[in-house]
């Protein structure tokens, strides 16, 4: 309201599903800007039935990210192609990104050890979100098709991450969002899959000794050997997939929603929220 009134000059986070009818005004223009931000849910590892590596290989394969990209993100998000952000320095995309596949998910169902009707997952995703409630509904129903049940518990951020840490609290997939604090992969590793006796954001619960070794390696390699941390940071993405700890979903491209007047917005992915530009009027 306060954008089409005139009322500010400048709005981001809008949701996905009121931008085209602000599409529709002449004096509004809409821009999407890539970002190092990316959406994906981890996978609990030490709680039943997720536990189970087969559970999470159904899950991950029941998660149609192309739709989810198409028609829940549109233009603010583009498919996911690895662990990290596709423009992040230092990106090659993983060799075996698991793909859309009900036909794999009944398969995975049928060489788990979940016990029909007893056995439920659930999903915790931030509330205020629409692009997380839609996603959630639609693995929701496609876990449907194959006979298993998702329990929804959505929350808001704080709550869900309390919850989260706790093991006796912790829901078997999560919603997350991730951006960094330096422009490197390691951000991503070192805050989401290192090993963490007390988790802070390792909420898949995850550890692997070989894992927590190659993302030493790969950071401590990148300034001076570039090309031989890239290949660690593929490395790093191929064993977490084949650990199926985490489902990527879409990268982000953040919206800006400005009046057509305004001059001097740029597009840096590192400070894709934060105006620190000179911004001006025509």
């Amino acid at each position: 309201q306060m954008i089409e009134s005139g009322l500010v000059d400048y709005a981001f986070l809008i949701p996905v599903q009121l931008l085209a009818r602000l599409d529709q005004n002449p004096s509004i223009s809409i821009s999407y800007l890539p970002s190092w931000i990316n959406h994906f849910y981890l996978l609990n590892t030490q709680k039943p039935p997720t536990d189970d590596i087969w559970v999470r290989r159904m899950i991950a394969a029941s998660m149609d990210r192309k739709t989810v990209a198409d028609h829940v993100y549109r233009n603010s998000g583009s498919e996911a192609r690895g662990l990290i952000p596709q423009n992040l320095p230092l990106f090659v995309a993983p060799d075996s990104l698991m793909s859309f596949d009900m036909e794999s998910a009944t398969n995975y169902l049928e060489r788990s050890k979940i016990r029909e009707k007893t056995d439920r997952v659930d999903i915790s995703y931030v509330s205020t979100s629409e692009e997380y409630r839609l996603t959630s509904f639609l693995l929701m129903d496609n876990l449907r098709k194959i006979g298993v049940d998702l329990d929804l518990k959505p929350g808001t951020w704080s709550m869900n991450w309390d919850r989260a840490r706790k093991i006796e609290t912790a829901p078997n997939i999560i919603s997350m969002a991730w951006w960094p604090t330096l422009a490197s992969p390691s951000d991503w590793f070192f805050g989401l899959y290192q090993t963490e006796k007390n988790p802070l954001f390792n909420l898949s619960y995850y550890s692997n000794s070989g894992v927590d070794s190659l993302i030493d390696l790969a950071w401590e390699r990148e300034s001076l050997h570039p090309e031989v941390s890239k290949g660690l940071y593929k490395d790093i993405q191929d064993s977490l997939i084949k650990d199926c700890v985490v489902v990527p979903v879409v990268d982000i491209n953040v919206q800006s929603v400005h009046q057509n007047n305004i001059t001097g917005l740029k597009n840096n992915p590192a400070y894709s929220t934060l105006l620190v530009y000179h911004l001006g009027k025509k």
